[in-house]
């Protein structure tokens, strides 16, 4: 669920989770650097090639579609976030959301649905939540225009407005 945990995404860093055995507790895929082929997209100079290898890799094994969180900080993983800094929920980091567009428009390019978890259970309602309560407020508004403006216009692509959720029904209708 925390594909975007990626180590070549800018501003990325592991800030408490128990994540993949790596040196800085991130993804790098590295069985996957092989797959990725010339031509195949890249940003920063070379960057994103293990997780573009590993898209190449799922569709080349008849694989469909990724899953995938887009804010976990506070819950199980604390590593994936599109924001500047995760308890800053006003500014979104540019730079990082355009290397996200890359992994998600290569996805769909191979025939990938993409499946945006937006938030899990530790942090739908607790104080690292949006709106610090779980309340669709002004900062959880601004998250999921941002997620959608941005992301919307793939081709194939859900929007689960809460994995594991425990918000009540009126919580999740007001977020869409």
């Amino acid at each position: 669920e925390n594909l975007l945990a990626y180590y070549e995404f800018d501003n990325t860093l592991d800030a408490g989770n128990s994540g993949p055995p790596t040196i800085d507790g991130l993804h790098h895929y590295d069985a996957h650097f092989d797959d990725w082929a010339p031509g195949d997209p890249t940003w920063r100079g070379g960057r994103g090639k293990r997780l573009i290898g590993a898209l190449n890799y799922l569709a080349s094994a008849g694989g469909n579609a990724i899953s995938f969180l887009t804010y976990n900080y506070g819950g199980d993983g604390h590593d994936v976030w599109p924001l500047v800094e995760p308890t800053d929920r006003v500014r979104y980091d540019c730079s990082k959301l355009d290397q996200w567009e890359v992994i998600f428009s290569h996805a769909d390019a191979l025939g990938l649905y993409l499946h945006f978890k937006t938030q899990e259970t530790e942090v739908d309602t607790e104080a690292t939540a949006f709106d610090a309560s779980g309340m669709v407020g002004r900062e959880h508004r601004l998250y999921i225009r941002e997620l959608v403006s941005r992301f919307g216009h793939h081709l194939a692509l859900n929007w689960n407005l809460g994995e594991e959720n425990t918000q009540s029904s009126a919580e999740v209708t007001q977020m869409s």
